[in-house]
């Protein structure tokens, strides 16, 4: 694995209550290198916070430390079956850094972004409505979904370029794939658990897809959709991802000691060394 960036955005709850909402927003930027260890920096309502851990294939572990009050908690979780391409999406527990008990929990997401990563305008978070028939006054179907460049695929600067991703809407999780060409024809298939559907529209370049969609064996039955780009995790997939419960961490992978070590050792970004070797302890149930 070669070194790369995230820049993640999502929320955190209480074990308490479960909406999600501004309170619980955070945004973060982490470098992930090579060897497993991660660090970066961010901020929420409670103020700016510096991180420093450890990402080992799934398992994602980090302490988050508030640079205004010292403040510090434990983050374990895993990246999300689902996430796919250059999408991660995490959702865990978190809590006091000595202790197994969960305090609450989170989810995040956002794209991978590095010097040998190809990039498309399309990649990111798009939020927006699919209509029946001709009845666009109808916005009670939202949609959320989350784009990559599909890494499988040969990349082509003149196009056309094969995209994946997944997301929520009213009816359940759904995952994409096709392509979009160098002019925007925007062409993927939806596909539930149980059934499919394909999506043509247009991409402005910028910041909005719009299309209709029908389905997959042609036919004309259907409606439109509207797209919009937005860079904040939308609460509808949120809440998708958002884990009941279970335990996080409590198997850790085999590198994992090692990887702690190194960013304790230089990558802490002024967290105690002993917080960070304390991520090897998982959350129970």
């Amino acid at each position: 694995m070669s070194s790369f960036q995230l820049d993640l955005n999502g929320y955190y709850t209480y074990t308490s209550w479960s909406s999600l909402g501004d309170d619980g927003y955070s945004t973060f930027k982490l470098t992930v290198l090579a060897n497993g260890v991660i660090y970066g920096s961010g901020s929420d309502k409670p103020g700016p916070f510096v991180l420093s851990g450890a990402l080992i294939n799934d398992d994602i572990r980090f302490i988050k430390l508030y640079t205004n009050s010292s403040t510090t908690w434990k983050y374990i979780g895993k990246r999300l079956p689902g996430a796919v391409g250059n999408v991660y999406q995490f959702a865990g527990a978190w809590g006091y850094v000595n202790s197994d008990r969960q305090d609450g929990q989170w989810a995040f997401t956002g794209i991978a972004t590095g010097t040998t990563i190809p990039k498309h305008p399309t990649e990111g978070q798009w939020v927006g409505n699919y209509f029946y028939g001709s009845n666009t006054a109808d916005n009670t179907h939202k949609m959320s979904l989350v784009t990559s460049l599909d890494p499988a695929v040969t990349y082509n600067a003149a196009g056309p370029f094969s995209i994946i991703g997944n997301g929520a809407d009213d009816v359940g999780a759904f995952k994409i794939k096709g392509t979009v060409t160098s002019d925007g024809q925007w062409e993927v298939t939806k596909s539930y658990d149980t059934h499919s559907w394909k999506y043509q529209g247009r991409f402005d370049g910028n910041s909005t897809i719009a299309g209709i969609w029908r389905p997959t064996d042609g036919s004309t039955a259907g409606g439109s959709f509207t797209f919009y780009k937005q860079a904040k995790l939308d609460t509808l997939i949120a809440a998708k991802t958002m884990p009941t419960g279970g335990s996080f961490g409590i198997t850790a992978p085999a590198t994992l000691d090692s990887a702690l070590k190194d960013a304790a050792a230089s990558h802490n970004q002024g967290i105690a060394s002993s917080n960070i070797l304390a991520l090897s302890k998982g959350f129970s149930s």
